[in-house]
């Protein structure tokens, strides 16, 4: 049986792709996504050895110094032109294709240099490593044969709601010291803090479409076929992010090298809400010739301690200045080391409402998080062309953390403390100018990104519902299946402006 999104798929599939761009919730499964409209992302932030400029504060600590000025960088927003599609999304042959306009957060900095010890430069910086503010709403709704021991058709309704509002500020500032002419040292820290608004449901109804109800002819009482299930979490957590760089520079100033070490987020503070609910009645297994146990569960727990988790890393990375410095080569890698799955919240044992209990209340009620090992690297161009202009150019992968061998099943009354996400990985390709007029230093480019992922299981299936089906233990939705393929294409355009103070 076909579904019937004509007179939603032009709702639904703008809604989705926004939870698509989302990936997670506990934090973001992407660690080179970010980019800060300096000339850093048009070098594909393969920076760690030089040339970050004034993300040198995020990218490498070291560099803070590598250009001794007085300098206030401000970034104009990132435009983003993202084109999803995912075959089989909501069932077999249900395609979806969306374009969505994004505008990405805003980077500013100040660098200064110390009046007592001119070998002393510091930064000042706020940036927005990741926002998101995602909500959909789909409803399907259909005339079928759902509960076989009645009589005719049923009024089938499907609702999935989704609902994501995530930031991440970053506020801090870093130092870096030149011990000579060839070595510098550096370090920044960064007070994250991260709010999210979180809420996930399917309701599921079937229901007779007349008044009198018969079962092989005989008439029976009026009732509706009902699953649900909702899920909400609310936090605030604020850490502390500490990068530690080194740089060196050969004697000839042909080669430069960076290392950057990104430690382990401490947490300083963390509270949150957590609210589920789950409810079955009215469903009945056909391959026992009876009604399945009515069930209800309803908990609440209020201000619980939160700790998220960011991973500790290392870069290396290298540039190389051509004789004549016209040109030159940039190359950056990090590790990314992974995070044992872990409990984002400090759930208690409570008492529940319902007929629907657990043995550990605390473990039901919670949301895990894990990350794997990621080793990204990028590459980055400069062609000199005047004093004034510069072609740059880069390459960088972005393959994600997120680690598990299956996707979360809505609905299900096992209540799974996990967190469903559509994941791929992601490969950049930039291209832009830097110039500069007067005391202004001006970046422009344009960054195409492209992801593949394929044999998903489909989000949703709302295609032949199933009353129960005690092989998945789930209750009006038909069995997915493995065949979603995954398709995305991201145009991004980059401008961002730096001004020199006194020298």
């Amino acid at each position: 049986m076909n579904l019937p999104l004509k007179k939603y798929s032009s709702i639904f599939w703008t809604l989705v792709f926004l939870i698509l761009g989302a990936n997670t919730f506990a934090q973001s499964s992407y660690y080179w996504t970010q980019n800060f409209n300096t000339e850093s992302s048009l070098l594909a932030g393969a920076v760690v050895g030089g040339n970050a400029g004034a993300s040198a504060v995020y990218y490498n600590p070291a560099l803070i110094n590598q250009k001794e000025s007085n300098k206030l960088a401000l970034s104009a927003n990132l435009v983003s032109l993202k084109s999803m599609k995912l075959d089989n999304l909501a069932g077999t042959g249900a395609d979806y294709r969306a374009l969505k306009l994004q505008f990405q957060p805003k980077f500013i900095s100040y660098t200064g240099v110390s009046k007592k010890d001119s070998k002393l430069i510091y930064e000042l910086a706020f940036l927005v490593p990741l926002h998101l503010d995602v909500e959909y709403n789909f409803v399907s709704n259909q005339n079928l044969d759902i509960i076989k021991r009645l009589d005719g058709n049923e009024d089938y309704l499907g609702e999935l709601n989704f609902k994501n509002a995530y930031d991440d500020y970053y506020v801090g500032g870093g130092v870096s010291y030149r011990l000579s002419d060839r070595i510098s040292v550096g370090g920044s820290v960064f007070i994250s803090y991260k709010q999210m608004d979180y809420a996930a449901g399917l309701d599921l109804k079937a229901l007779q479409n007349s008044d009198t109800v018969y079962s092989n002819g005989a008439p029976e009482p009026f009732y509706i076929a009902q699953n649900s299930y909702s899920e909400k979490l609310e936090y605030t957590d604020v850490s502390l992010v500490t990068k530690l760089g080194v740089h060196y520079n050969s004697p000839n100033g042909r080669w430069g090298f960076g290392l950057n070490l990104t430690l382990p987020n401490l947490r300083v503070y963390g509270s949150g809400d957590v609210q589920k609910e789950f409810y079955r009645s009215n469903v009945y297994d056909d391959s026992e010739d009876e009604f399945t146990k009515d069930l209800a569960f309803t908990n609440i727990q209020e201000e619980i301690k939160t700790q998220i988790k960011d991973p500790l890393s290392l870069a290396f990375g290298f540039q190389y200045r051509s004789p004549n410095e016209n040109h030159s080569i940039f190359f950056t890698t990090e590790y990314f080391f992974a995070i044992d799955k872990y409990a984002m919240l400090e759930t208690i044992d409570n008492i529940s409402i319902g007929n629907l209990q657990f043995e550990n209340t605390s473990k039901v009620m919670n949301f895990n998080a894990a990350a794997g090992q990621v080793f990204n690297f990028a590459i980055g161009l400069d062609q000199f062309i005047s004093d004034k202009l510069t072609i740059n150019g880069g390459f960088k992968t972005d393959f994600n953390a997120f680690v598990g061998d299956r996707q979360k099943v809505i609905g299900s009354q096992d209540i799974e403390p996990i967190l469903s996400s559509v994941v791929f990985n992601q490969y950049h390709i930039i291209i832009g100018p830097s110039f500069k007029v007067k005391k202004f230093g001006v970046v422009l480019g344009v960054q195409y990104t492209r992801g593949r992922n394929k044999d998903l299981y489909n989000l949703a299936f709302f295609n032949e519902p199933i009353e129960y089906n005690p092989e998945t233990n789930q209750s009006l939705q038909g069995v997915r299946q493995q065949n979603m393929n995954l398709r995305y294409n991201e145009i991004s355009i980059f401008f961002g402006i730096t001004y020199g103070l006194g020298r």
